[in-house]
């Protein structure tokens, strides 16, 4: 992982210099720079075995944003979980998933809720909390990137952290589609931030800070399955 990491710092600084004489290079150059770097980040998503960080996620239903804040943490291939920290009316909750079935584990009524899993269910709601990044910490750097038109948007500094964005268009232009911006770390290739706005449904807008990323530190098997007892 350090020598794609040291790799992703060099090419994204070069890229970083060519795309900002873009203009006297034409489409052709830029889009030639952009699969590169679009490969070298699914490179580095390949080596994610497992994933954990802190996230803060705001949810704009209207004008006013929602905060969430959360903890999440996956194994590859599908193995992954959020325990939710804030705000306190649903601090303790956890939606979980082994592969085999979903979990939810309501603190309220101290119960928690099991659903077998079929055809992907539970999927649609782990990236209501984490957008992007659950395609970037599970499916091993293939195919996060299909089906959607990829532009090169610049540098930008986020939470002190100097990151390369990418705006990501759906190719298919419904009335549910969604814009992404999604900022990656220069240094790693690793998610920072995604912005996230869609255009239809109750839903307007999402954003995502991603901090404290640890890749491929050990992690419990069993933490992905909660029991039918767990109190919290």
């Amino acid at each position: 992982m350090k020598k794609i990491i040291i790799n992703f710092f060099i090419i994204l600084n070069i890229i970083n210099i060519i795309v900002g004489t873009s203009l006297s290079l034409g489409n052709e150059a830029e889009n030639k720079i952009l699969e590169f770097l679009i490969r070298t980040i699914e490179k580095g998503a390949k080596e994610v075995k497992t994933f954990s960080a802190n996230i803060t996620t705001t949810m704009y239903y209207s004008k006013k944003g929602e905060e969430v804040k959360l903890n999440f943490s996956s194994m590859n291939p599908d193995k992954w979980r959020i325990d939710l920290t804030g705000p306190q009316k649903i601090a303790g909750g956890i939606i979980s998933s082994d592969g085999e079935y979903l979990y939810r584990y309501i603190p309220a009524l101290k119960k928690v809720q099991k659903t077998k899993i079929k055809g992907g269910v539970g999927e649609d709601l782990m990236k209501t909390y984490v957008g992007f990044l659950a395609d970037y910490a599970l499916k091993k750097g293939e195919k996060i990137f299909e089906g959607l038109k990829i532009k090169y948007a610049g540098k930008e500094t986020v939470n002190g952290v100097e990151t390369y964005a990418l705006k990501v268009l759906p190719k298919e232009d419904d009335e549910f589609s969604m814009e992404q911006t999604i900022y990656f770390n220069s240094k790693t290739g690793i998610p920072t931030k995604l912005l996230i706005t869609y255009k239809g449904g109750l839903l307007r807008k999402l954003e995502v800070s991603i901090e404290n990323v640890k890749i491929n530190e050990e992690l419990d098997n069993k933490k992905f399955t909660i029991p039918d007892n767990f109190k919290g």
